[in-house]
């Protein structure tokens, strides 16, 4: 096997190529399982296809020959610059205690796609790539961000959970904290409930569930797929949060199973000046935008001629996601007449804008 080598870095990325594969050695302590795996994705992600995961026997610390069956998760089931969680189940791969296997994961999305590495001490060679052969090469200089789960036993296996979860993720929309996840089948499910903390805690606080988001609620008995999705809108930007999702059983006889994604971080990259909903509207319409730091901001809105027909101003407006209803009046608070207006924001140095038209 070939080393490559690579520029250090504490913490980075790198891209794995259309048709190449990035893999993980890993030697379980017990005998199990293979029953998912975490890794943690960078900013190179395509639109369309999916991603590919194998478990391989091991040759001179090397992937040698695929054991079970691949599983694939598609792209749009997978959330960049977090981690991801990936059941493994159908792989059908029990691994023998203290034994070396490989977590495979290969790129066939046809676009890039890009994991986080670590530079640790002790690099063991672990991490290795394939970059369409003949032969794997051994990472010297890092180790990737994929982390394979080994249920020990027939207890903690998925095969006998109430809830078969497919994958779970956490990403950022307009400014919001967004998590993923979907069950292949239910069994005996209510609902699930969502836990938060900041990395480095113990302090768990529940923030949703079942009972008080319908959105929550499972399917009791289901054998198909069934999509789920949480908004977070009191996560910060730059705080750093794990989240734990439990599914909760019916009866006594199924034992809640959780899952936690660990150093997630709310990322507003620029700002973002949204399109206002709904347009045209009557009587009134949501202006939103994202700040990517702390700056002043100004806000407004004039007519056809350049009139100013309303304004406000925001002093070091916090980092995050910010919106305001606009109710088609000026700054008397008397009602406008229909026809078109343009909206303005002003955050920093920078400027965008977009257009408004109310209907009577």
């Amino acid at each position: 096997m070939n080393r490559i080598g690579l520029t250090p870095h504490t913490l980075g990325a790198n891209e794995i190529a259309d048709t190449h594969k990035g893999a993980v050695r890993f030697t379980p302590a017990t005998q199990g399982d293979v029953s998912g795996a975490f890794f943690h994705t960078y900013s190179t992600l395509g639109s369309s296809g999916s991603i590919s995961f194998e478990i391989w026997s091991d040759y001179q610390g090397g992937p040698s020959v695929k054991q079970g069956s691949t599983v694939t998760l598609s792209v749009t089931d997978i959330s960049k610059y977090s981690w991801n969680y990936v059941s493994l189940v159908n792989a059908g791969v029990r691994v023998e205690a203290s034994t070396d296997y490989h977590l495979v994961i290969d790129n066939t999305s046809g676009a890039p796609f890009s994991l986080f590495k670590e530079t640790t001490s002790g690099i063991d060679l672990r991490s290795t790539g394939w970059l369409g052969g003949p032969t794997w090469g051994a990472f010297d200089e890092f180790d990737w961000l994929i982390r394979p789960v080994v249920a020990t036993n027939e207890a903690d296996t998925d095969y006998s959970l109430p809830v078969e979860l497919s994958f779970f993720n956490a990403g950022t929309y307009k400014g919001q904290m967004v998590l993923k996840w979907a069950t292949e089948s239910e069994t005996e499910n209510q609902g699930f409930k969502i836990e938060r903390r900041k990395s480095g805690s113990n302090d768990w606080k529940l923030i949703a569930d079942h009972t008080k988001d319908p959105k929550l609620q499972g399917q009791g008995n289901s054998t198909s797929r069934t999509d789920y999705i949480y908004y977070d809108k009191t996560a910060k930007p730059a705080v750093k949060y794990d989240y734990r999702l439990s599914d909760i059983p019916y009866t006594s006889e199924y034992e809640s199973n959780f899952y936690i994604l660990e150093d997630i971080q709310l990322r507003i990259m620029k700002f973002v000046l949204h399109k206002n909903y709904p347009n045209p509207f009557n009587p009134a319409t949501t202006i939103s935008y994202e700040l990517a730091d702390n700056v002043d901001v100004q806000i407004k809105i004039v007519d056809v001629t350049g009139r100013e027909i309303q304004s406000w101003s925001h002093y070091s407006q916090e980092q995050g996601y910010h919106e305001m209803v606009w109710e088609g009046v000026n700054q008397s608070g008397k009602p406008v007449s229909a026809g078109l207006y343009l909206l303005t924001i002003q955050a920093g140095k920078q400027f965008q804008s977009r257009k408004l038209l109310l209907l009577k």
